[in-house]
């Protein structure tokens, strides 16, 4: 996962939110607040016959997030005339699932980049200000000064940023020109350490996609190869309401490539960075129990269940979207390096840490990490480093959770259990127990 931008030498940018929503509004000030330290970021919900600059002074910023469906005639109208000057701001235009492929064909004057609201999470902010910063006009007197376009909006610097990590800019999105053969790329929507995800138009139907592409300078990495074509091959056959559909695989002279389901929704991880209330980490637990039956059935051990690994789609729904570091039950060899650790150090299991061979029980230890962060809003052990942080998982026991939760926590506490004899042995046992809890509680619990 990537971190949060390290500005603490120095000011971070200005940043102007405009939402048609109080509750989105703070959602998004609150992510960039966690994701970009010393920036000053101010937000309003648009008036009617009040004109943004009277209330917002949009040109003292440096960067703009404008909600396209919030917005009226007014800003657009200052929009247009903030990207015909020598020193715009970085504009950030916010869309819904309907609007988006509209918008983005008729184009806003001044927009430098669209993101589909609903997958605003802190890695996609962070990366939209590390952008927004390229692009910032050079001062004057330096080796590289440039003078800057009258009319246009800012440009990143040969437009080579992160071009090893990313298969397609910020600028070949918005001006049309990403497209796979078969494909349209509209939208970055991921991040992740080894590909990242984009929303795409399927030319053949019309129908919105999510591409995983393999970051390009991974392609020339056998490893990688053989992990991405193994992804593929496991998780293609399991048809489950809780695990993404996958599509298909191609690999070009380009691009290695897998198509899967597209979800609306927003990341687990970030649906549950606080405590959640108790019915809905028992909601959550099911779906996610529910979707590692479906994989364990197919002789899949995942090895990496975590928050940013799993969606909430529209309907409120858990499903696990990601299977990058996934293994064959009984499968001996191992596609990783000598000294690679498999996992991710929050949620790895004690024989994960001891590098044992590891069976369905490691992901279900996962998923008591899981559980005891949204029952309680923090994680079961905090550590400073990742060696130590595994050191915990290995040898020290859980804390108790602070207050009884009507037997939830016997659930929990029986996932954690560093013996995994002593574990639960089956996703079906967790499914079962959650069950008979909500069958015994539901009352007392209700909508709390």
């Amino acid at each position: 996962m990537l971190s949060r931008i390290d500005n603490s030498a120095e000011k971070g940018p200005d940043i102007l939110v405009v939402d048609g929503s109080y509750h989105s509004l703070n959602k998004i000030k609150r992510i960039l607040y966690g994701s970009v330290p010393n920036s000053t970021i101010n937000g309003y919900v648009p008036a009617k016959g009040i004109t943004p600059k009277k209330k917002m002074r949009w040109e003292k910023h440096e960067v703009l997030m404008l909600d396209a469906c919030a917005c009226m005639r007014e800003e657009y109208k200052l929009l247009e005339t903030l990207s015909q000057t020598s020193s715009p701001p970085y504009t950030v235009m916010l869309t819904d699932s309907h609007s988006n492929r509209e918008i983005q064909e008729i184009g806003i004057p001044g927009v430098s980049e669209y993101i589909l609201k609903s997958a605003v999470t802190a890695d996609i902010l962070t990366e939209i200000i590390k952008r927004a910063s390229a692009c910032k006009p050079q001062k004057k007197g330096t080796a590289d000064d440039t003078p800057a376009a009258s009319n246009t909006t800012p440009t990143p610097q040969a437009d080579t940023a992160g071009s090893d990590d990313l298969p397609f800019t910020y600028l070949d999105i918005s001006n049309g020109a990403a497209e796979i053969k078969g494909y349209k790329i509209l939208q970055l929507i991921g991040i992740g350490g080894m590909s990242s995800a984009y929303l795409a138009l399927r030319e053949s139907d019309s129908v919105q996609v999510v591409l995983k592409i393999l970051k390009p300078n991974l392609l020339v990495d056998d490893v990688i190869i053989d992990r991405f074509i193994k992804e593929y091959h496991m998780a293609k056959t399991i048809r489950h309401k809780n695990v993404v559909e996958i599509y298909d695989q191609r690999f070009t002279d380009d691009f290695a490539y897998i198509v899967m389901q597209y979800l609306p929704g927003k990341c687990l991880k970030e649906a549950t960075r606080y405590s959640v209330n108790p019915r809905s980490a028992v909601r959550y637990a099911l779906d996610i129990a529910s979707g590692l039956c479906a994989i364990h059935d197919a002789g899949i051990i995942h090895r990496d269940i975590k928050p940013s690994n799993f969606t909430l789609d529209q309907h409120g729904r858990v499903v696990l979207l990601d299977f990058g570091v996934s293994k064959r039950i009984g499968e001996d060899s191992e596609l990783t390096r000598h000294g690679e650790a498999i996992g991710t150090p929050q949620f790895m299991s004690p024989e994960q840490v001891f590098g044992k061979v590891v069976d369905v029980r490691s992901d279900l230890y996962a998923l008591g990490v899981m559980m005891y962060k949204m029952i309680t809003g923090s994680y079961p052990f905090k550590a400073n480093t990742a060696v130590e942080l595994m050191y915990k998982n290995a040898y020290e026991q859980a804390p108790e959770l602070p207050y009884k939760l009507l037997g939830l926590e016997d659930i929990v506490r029986k996932l954690l259990v560093k013996d995994p004899d002593e574990r639960y042995q089956t996703a079906y046992e967790v499914y079962d127990d959650l069950v008979s809890f909500l069958m015994k509680n539901d009352k007392l619990i209700g909508n709390a």
